[in-house]
């Protein structure tokens, strides 16, 4: 039996929202409880685009206005709101595929993982005397983005980019079981600080 830790070093210290909670039930079993780290807002960020956006709208609103070219204004101003609001989309889309709370039973013997919501699957029973490994896999990957065509501007831009990654990076690490040559995710969207408490409590009970 071998467990593995397999992830990406972080560049830096972040906050960390992700948990788990082990709770005994009746039968013997721990019933495993993860919540991910929430997506956070990028304040800052979506300050710079609704400013740039706003402040560009306004400014050629103004001038339009001015000349009495009220359709054009209303189409300006339409199409500036649209693509702030695309931006913002884009830029709080979730990057970590498949991120949700999970929940899971270890008993001495096996690990049980129920379906997930909405599926039809039935529990997936896992024994001990099977399970080859358990691994704690990031699914983002860090990034370093180098610019030369932008100066500063596109430099700090790029800089950003690799900031909001490097979040997703820090907090998409997935614990997993491989078994039989299959592997069976347990725990999505946690850093690697919860991701490997997580994994010793599950390799205690289970006696590895």
């Amino acid at each position: 039996m071998n467990m593995t830790a397999t992830y990406a070093g972080s560049s830096q210290t972040r906050d960390s929202n992700s948990s788990f909670e082990a709770q005994e039930q009746s039968d013997g079993q721990l019933l495993f409880v993860t919540t991910p780290a929430p997506r956070p807002t990028f304040v800052f960020d979506s300050a710079v685009i609704i400013g740039g956006f706003g402040f560009t709208t306004l400014a050629l609103d103004y001038f339009l206005f001015g000349a009495q070219l009220y359709l054009a204004t209303l189409v300006l101003t339409i199409i500036g709101a649209g693509l702030t609001w695309m931006c913002l989309k884009i830029l709080h889309r979730e990057r970590r595929k498949g991120v949700r709370s999970c929940r899971f039973y270890v008993s001495g013997v096996s690990i049980n993982i129920p379906p997930a919501p909405d599926s039809t699957d039935k529990t997936t029973t896992l024994l001990a005397s099977s399970i080859d490994r358990l691994v704690i896999r990031a699914t983002v990957a860090h990034t370093e983005t180098i610019n030369t065509a932008f100066g500063k501007v596109g430099t700090r831009g790029m800089e950003a980019k690799d900031r909001r990654n490097g979040w997703f990076a820090d907090h998409s690490f997935n614990l997993e079981a491989e078994s039989a040559g299959r592997v069976h995710v347990l725990a999505t969207g946690l850093d690697d600080v919860t991701a490997n408490g997580l994994m010793m409590a599950v390799s205690r009970k289970l006696g590895f």
